[in-house]
């Protein structure tokens, strides 16, 4: 009955028909298919913690279980969801990354895995952002130090994203602020080089 709710777009149902299962067998067979789908449920109803805390379960209680796979890959898509923008925390947007790579190393052949290798680019360009951000910020503060760590870690840790770019300009920019001439020539000259943005090679 609980997959027929869920097949049939029934979400509430289905949690509440597997709740009840869980709570009167919890020594059945069933158990981790039961928690599988109350967490493909809770995902679908957009509640992603409580879905996540049922994946995470069948990983860590049912590692051998048939429904393993799919748990490891939803875990990821609930940490993904809970992902916020760039200006805020980017916990969650860890967990997500560590999360996919997991799936990735111990499934790399499933269907999912492209998928999952596509988000952990996006992810790690939104960390890259934050990297970048939190440089502007420390440079407009005048906190030179700070701001150069920071455009630093855009540029060595997600070199392949657009911030990477721009924290090589905000890099250049901290140098001839704090009259580093030599290393703002090779950061600045390194911008033409590297950076297909116009705009950028001309600032």
């Amino acid at each position: 009955p609980a997959r027929a709710e869920i097949e049939a777009g029934h979400e509430t149902g289905a949690i509440l028909k597997l709740t009840a299962f869980l709570r009167d067998n919890p020594g059945s067979a069933l158990v981790d298919e039961a928690k599988y789908l109350r967490g493909r449920a809770y995902l679908a109803s957009k509640d992603r913690v409580l879905a996540a805390d049922d994946f995470q379960r069948v990983l860590s209680d049912y590692p051998q279980s048939r429904f393993a796979t799919e748990s490891s890959y939803y875990l990821a898509v609930c940490y993904d969801e809970l992902s916020r923008p760039s200006q805020l925390d980017q916990d969650w947007t860890e967990k997500a990354i560590g999360a996919y790579r997991g799936f990735v190393t111990r499934y790399p052949d499933r269907a999912e895995a492209e998928t999952a290798r596509a988000r952990i680019k996006a992810l790690e360009c939104r960390l890259g952002k934050k990297a970048y951000e939190n440089g502007v910020l420390y440079l407009r503060m005048n906190a030179r130090e700070a701001a150069r760590v920071y455009f630093k870690k855009s540029i060595e840790d997600y070199p392949e994203c657009e911030w990477a770019c721009r924290s090589l300009v905000g890099l250049g920019e901290t140098d001839l602020k704090s009259r580093r001439w030599a290393d703002a020539i090779e950061n600045l000259q390194k911008v033409a080089g590297i950076c297909a943005d116009r705009k950028l090679q001309e600032r």
